[in-house]
């Protein structure tokens, strides 16, 4: 297990889960909705489900055929199978999941907990992992990366050009579409991505 793993699968990461639990984002259902309705995914697989904020929103009347939550922390396992049909726990870095095996991948408020030297595997497991669609969300600059304090700590929280970032690690991706999300709709500032998979990528 990494030292990222290790920090978010103990008590640092039960209290985020505490603190976060429950938590509403108006932006999250209506930007889940409107996904819903134009790519019309089967199967979902979010990587970093934390406290279920947006297993939540995907569990409708209209929901996928499976949804299924994979993060490290135990807690955050407990609280997103109130809406996954199933949880896992394993890193981002090294899915436990077959190839092309979802339709949709999720990865929002993920790669920016990614050390450098993981960043581009935990996008390529995606990549490996998905059918068609990846959704990611990250707080994005155009400038240098940053690494943001965030609760005394260092090495936990990373803003970077991710959008320049995945273009790099996975060149076989095609944007479909991106946006930004305000803080107050979200819960971050973030700017998001809808990649596709190109036919006979790995």
């Amino acid at each position: 297990m990494t030292a990222g793993a290790a920090l978010w699968s103990g008590a640092f990461g039960d209290a985020w889960i505490a603190r976060n639990r429950g938590t509403a984002f108006p932006g999250r259902a209506r930007f889940w909705q409107a996904l819903l309705e134009a790519w019309h995914p089967r199967t979902v697989l979010e990587v970093g489900a934390g406290a279920g904020h947006n297993l939540r929103e995907l569990d409708t009347p209209t929901r996928p055929r499976l949804l299924v939550g994979l993060d490290v922390n135990p807690s955050a396992l407990g609280a997103s199978c109130q809406w996954a049909d199933y949880v896992l726990q394993a890193d981002a870095e090294d899915l436990p999941v077959g190839s092309s095996t979802f339709d949709l991948v999720i990865l929002t408020g993920v790669l920016m907990h990614q050390p450098e030297a993981l960043l581009a595997r935990c996008m390529l497991e995606a990549q490996r992992v998905t059918r068609r669609l990846i959704v990611a969300a990250e707080p994005e600059t155009a400038g240098p990366d940053e690494d943001l304090d965030w609760r005394g700590l260092r090495g936990v929280l990373f803003r970077r050009a991710y959008g320049h970032r995945w273009r790099q690690a996975c060149p076989e991706l095609t944007v479909q579409a991106s946006g930004a999300m305000a803080r107050e709709a979200w819960g971050d500032d973030v700017a998001w991505w809808v990649f596709a998979k190109r036919a006979g990528a790995a």
